[in-house]
């Protein structure tokens, strides 16, 4: 299913500016990885809205020099072993991939369906540019099996899922869900 810039626009509240660079990869990412009803796009897309800050935010804000507490307990953690890996593999994508075993899963599950995609162990800069934002996500999401999750309605459990139990953005992606659902379903 293809979804345009104006039911993306109406369904997220996002510029129409932005519909228009996002709205490829979107489109892309979906079809690639089965997103491909208006439940499972309407819950997709909510989340990667809630998750980027409305598609602002194609890696996690942090600074170099003060990372937060959170942030400073990605070192040495899931596969991150030399000084700065927190950092070199933060939080990036739609998704916000984190730590270096998540970005070389993630590379191998894209090359499953795009064989040439980049490494992202040794370019983790390109899970932050498009398309890979968008697939990077897709193939989480799918690998997750978060389409099961949307075919039922199970916006908490999907959420769950992606954060743990801090369940942050709950209703905002419910609001955001609702919204695209009506527009996909029109």
């Amino acid at each position: 299913m293809n979804i345009t810039s104006e039911q993306l626009t109406a369904g997220t509240h996002c510029s129409e500016a932005t519909a228009h660079k996002v709205i490829d990869s979107l489109n892309q990412a979906m079809e690639l990885f089965e997103i491909n009803t208006p439940q499972r796009a309407a819950c997709f897309i909510a989340n990667v809205c809630v998750e980027t800050g409305n598609f602002k935010y194609l890696r996690e804000l942090w600074t170099i020099d003060r990372p937060t507490k959170w942030q400073a307990a990605y070192e040495g953690r899931f596969g991150n072993k030399m000084r700065g890996d927190g950092y070199k593999y933060r939080g990036a994508g739609w998704l916000q991939i984190t730590f270096k075993s998540n970005y070389i899963t993630v590379t191998e599950w894209i090359r499953e369906v795009l064989p040439d995609c980049p490494d992202f162990e040794q370019e983790p800069e390109k899970l932050a540019e498009y398309p890979w934002a968008a697939i990077s996500a897709a193939a989480w999401w799918n690998h997750n099996g978060l389409n099961g999750l949307a075919d039922r309605d199970m916006i908490t459990g999907i959420r769950r899922r992606i954060n743990g139990s801090q369940m942050l953005g709950l209703n905002e992606v419910k609001d955001i869900w609702q919204r695209l659902l009506r527009e996909l379903e029109k």
